[in-house]
């Protein structure tokens, strides 16, 4: 057995001394689609909305919703939650390591597994790696207020005009949670196409 994959074995071990369903990412990686208000832990799940009244609550919404809460309850308690299947087909049928596993033994998740497992009363958890995603089509956050060339100025007033209470506290939340809690460790940004992956 290499290196690497010593390293992999060694991170399903000790996930599953939890249960056979704990991953890391719940609590450490998120990715905001900016111009949805939307959110997920993984690539593989679906996004769901980040409730607005959630966020005027508590900023860190952006990444700890009260639905990511249960499904982070749920690994805590040994369970494999639903939406998490892809992982689930992978392990059940074959002997390969799943995505969990490997994002789970990133840098930027691995480290916390004790914090994690032994400190669960800290209930917002501060993200670990971020991804943060705006599309050329419904770039609202950056381009909506400035007219950007994404949108000819009629629409983006219309837009801004029909959805403007949600894009003000979106907006302000993001900015909010990223200025006022711990500093992130990676960040993924996605532009369109153009994908920039920087340390911070």
């Amino acid at each position: 057995m290499n290196e690497i994959t010593r390293h992999f074995e060694n991170t399903k071990q000790k996930l599953n001394t939890t249960g056979c369903g704990m991953c890391l990412a719940k609590w450490t990686q998120t990715t905001i689609h900016l111009q949805l208000g939307r959110t997920h832990s993984c690539h593989h799940p679906d996004t769901h909305v980040i409730p607005l009244s959630e966020l005027k609550r508590n900023p860190s919404a952006l990444h700890n919703t009260k639905y990511k809460k249960e499904l982070r309850r749920e690994m805590l308690q040994g369970l494999r939650p639903t939406e998490c299947d892809y992982c689930w087909k992978v392990e059940d049928n074959s002997n390969e390591f799943s995505d969990r596993t490997f994002k789970s033994a990133e840098e930027w998740a691995l480290p916390h597994f004790d914090e994690i497992i032994y400190l669960e009363s800290i209930k917002d958890p501060n993200v670990k790696y971020f991804e943060p995603i705006k599309t050329g089509g419904s770039n609202y956050l950056w381009s909506i207020k400035n007219f950007s060339d994404f949108y000819d100025r009629e629409t983006a007033e219309i837009v801004y005009e029909k959805h403007k209470n949600y894009f003000e506290v979106f907006n302000y939340d993001f900015y909010s949670y990223l200025e006022f809690y711990d500093p992130i460790e990676k960040v993924h940004a996605l532009h369109g196409k153009q994908t920039n992956i920087f340390h911070v």
